[in-house]
This record gives structure tokens, sequence and C-alpha cells, in this order.
């Protein structure tokens, strides 16, 4: 499967199909731990995407500080995405991945929501309180911001 969404549907598609033991055993078991080992490979990727030492991709339009914010919450939101469609799991009894895949779902989501209240907050008020004289104000009102 491409998408964590679709293997979730594929698997509950095979979940309702199923009338043998064997085959609901194998949906229970194997198949799900497939589906939790995609969702941990996602956490994964995106924790790499926020370690990663590269600049984010933000529109020029964007301004420093908010746009790294944005670019955060958006990982967030992919993060809440793949565990939405964990969630939907409804069929499945307790199986022994979920707690450790919900467990770094947390965490991430806890550490991206720190980066955007905490540091990229107080990068800002820092960067503000440094420009806080009237002639460096002065001075940067008068530079254009729109440039040809």
């Amino acid at each position: 499967m491409s998408t964590l969404e679709d293997a979730v549907e594929m698997l509950e598609n095979f979940y309702q199909l199923a009338r043998r033991p064997t085959v609901m055993e194998y949906v229970q078991k194997k198949a799900a731990e497939q589906v939790y080992k995609l969702f941990m490979e996602e956490i994964k990727q995106i924790e790499e995407i926020f370690e990663s030492k590269n600049q984010p991709p933000m529109p020029f339009s964007h301004p420093t500080y908010g746009g790294n914010a944005i670019w955060s919450y958006s990982l967030i939101v992919r993060a809440n995405r793949v565990k939405d469609a964990i969630d939907s799991l409804y069929f499945i009894q307790e199986h022994p991945l979920e707690k450790e895949a919900l467990d770094r779902h947390r965490k991430l989501t806890q550490h991206l929501d720190e980066s955007i209240s905490k540091r990229k907050y107080e990068d800002w008020l820092n960067r503000m309180a440094s420009i806080s004289t009237n002639e460096r104000i002065e001075a940067s009102l008068k530079n254009s911001l729109l440039i040809r």
C-alpha cells in the first residue's frame, strides 16, 4: 500500500470479508502489525524531516519565525492525519505495537508543539528585543518591502 490510509481501508475490508478463523487471526495479528509498522515509519519520517538541519521549505511571503511555526504545524497535521487512520482500526483488539506507536505519536506532537510555542516564539521575542531602539526601528521602516 502506498499510504497508511489505504492500508487501513484494505485491512478493514479484509476484516469484514473474513469468515474463517485463520483469516480473522491473520487480519488481527499479522496484517495489523504491518499497518502499525507503516504508522511508525511515517512518524519516523516526520521526525527526520523536523530534525534535519536544512531550512524548511517556505514561500517567500511567509515571515521567518511565523513561516517556521506554520511549517512545524503542518507536520503536526500530517502526524494527526495518520493517527486518525490508526484510530479507525476499531476492529483490532489491543495490538502489541499499538501502545508504542501511539506513544511515539504523542511525543512527536508534543515536541513539535513545544517547538512552536517555546523555541520559535522565544526566538522571535529575542529578535524583537534586539531591535528595540527607536533608531533601528526607524531605519528598518525606511527599507522597501517590495523590490524589483
